[in-house]
C-alpha cells in the first residue's frame, strides 16, 4: 500500500474479528516492490521517519512503521511519539525516541515485535513475512479469538486479556 493513512481511527473490526482498513484518501498503489513515493503526508504521530526525510522516498516499510505505532497504541493506550507540537513529534520519530509506559504490563514478545517495527532505518525494519511468524502473533501469543461487545465501551477485564 505504502501510504500514511494507516492509523487506529482507520482500522475497523467486524463481528468475525476480521480487520478492515478504511480511508484510502492518501493511499497510493505501487507498481513494483522497488517503487518509492515522495509525497510528505499523513497524521503526525503515525508518519515513518523516511517520509519526513524525503530525500530517498519511501515504500512498504513505512506501512510497517505505522503498524508499529498502531500496535504500541493498542497495547498501551498511548502513542509512542506524543508531544505538544508536530515539530517535537517529528524530532522524536526521526530519533526513534520512545519508551514503553512502566505502568503497562506487556509481554516480552509484544515489546519485541513493536520494537522491531519501530526501527528508524527502513532497511533494518522487520518485514511483513517476519511479523506474521513472530511469537506474539502465534496462537500462544495471547491474541483472543473474539472480542466481547463490552470492549466497545470499556477496557476488557485482566482475566480476558490473559
Amino acid at each position: 500500500m505504502a501510504d500514511n493513512s494507516l492509523k487506529v481511527a482507520n482500522i475497523l473490526l467486524n463481528s468475525q474479528m476480521r480487520v478492515k482498513i478504511a480511508d484510502f484518501g492518501l493511499a497510493a498503489k505501487l507498481s513494483s516492490d522497488f517503487e518509492k513515493r515522495k509525497t510528505v503526508c499523513g497524521t503526525p504521530n503515525f508518519i515513518a521517519p523516511e517520509i519526513l526525510d524525503n530525500s530517498k522516498g519511501y515504500s512498504y516499510p513505512a506501512d510497517i512503521w505505522s503498524l508499529g505505532v498502531i500496535c504500541f497504541n493498542l497495547l498501551t493506550g498511548k502513542l509512542p511519539f506524543e508531544a505538544f507540537s508536530s515539530k517535537e513529534i517529528y524530532s522524536k520519530i526521526q530519533e526513534g525516541k520512545y519508551s514503553f509506559p512502566a505502568n503497562v504490563n506487556l509481554s516480552i514478545a509484544a515489546k519485541d515485535l513493536v520494537s522491531k517495527m519501530l526501527v528508524v532505518d527502513p532497511e533494518k525494519r522487520i518485514k511483513l513475512s517476519q511479523i506474521l511468524r513472530h511469537p506474539f502473533l502465534s496462537p500462544k501469543g495471547g491474541i483472543p479469538s473474539y472480542m466481547p461487545t463490552s470492549t466497545m465501551t470499556t477496557i476488557p477485564p485482566p482475566s480476558f486479556i490473559k
